[in-house]
């Protein structure tokens, strides 16, 4: 399953994540946009948790969902600060 916040349809682009562990670039908040996240668990990847966040500057909102299959769901609005690469959200 693949799940975007935005509608662009562009999929040849790809994202790369630094590994150098000595690198000593300042950590920077992410400006303005949308993050979404989406985990599934069960033997068929049948429950889904989805997150999704709203940054502006270091104020973030956003809600959350737990999806299992055949039980209750939960879901909720999350509102917090991000400081460098950590988001604290209630």
């Amino acid at each position: 399953m693949l799940a975007s916040c935005s509608s662009n349809q562009n999929t040849s682009q790809s994202d790369s994540v630094a590994t150098d562990s000595s690198a000593t670039a300042p950590v920077r908040n992410a400006t303005t946009g949308d993050v979404c996240f989406l985990h599934t668990d069960g033997t068929a990847n049948q429950d889904s948790n989805l997150v999704h966040l709203k940054i502006d500057g270091n104020k973030v909102t956003g809600d959350m969902k737990w999806i299992p299959k055949e039980k209750d769901s939960r879901k909720g609005t999350l509102e917090g600060t991000q400081q460098g690469n950590t988001i604290k959200a209630l």
